[in-house]
């Protein structure tokens, strides 16, 4: 538990450091290549996490392709279609 807290401990203050110089971690744009300003990054996450969320419900009650989709609201759009080209192959 403690290696985890110093973990914790040190990622954080790295971290900190970072976003006082307006700087997203290297490790986050490895996840998702968005904005390098950190608080433009963490909207972005937000806004695409509500969105998937949105997509979900929709799927699962069978509306999500009854209407035009927004692909920048994917984190990897390319991924996406790359799925649904290959589901549309079968």
């Amino acid at each position: 538990m403690a290696l985890f807290r110093s973990f914790c401990y040190h990622a954080i203050v790295s971290w900190s450091l970072l976003f006082v110089t307006f700087q997203t971690p290297i490790s986050w744009l490895e996840k998702w290549d968005g904005p390098e300003d950190p608080l433009a990054y963490l909207r972005g996450l937000v806004n695409r996490a509500v969105a998937i969320q949105s997509w979900v419900e929709k799927a699962e009650s069978g509306r999500l392709l009854g209407e035009t989709l927004d692909l920048s609201e994917l984190f990897h759009p390319d991924t996406f279609l790359n799925a649904l080209r290959q589901q549309t192959a079968r």
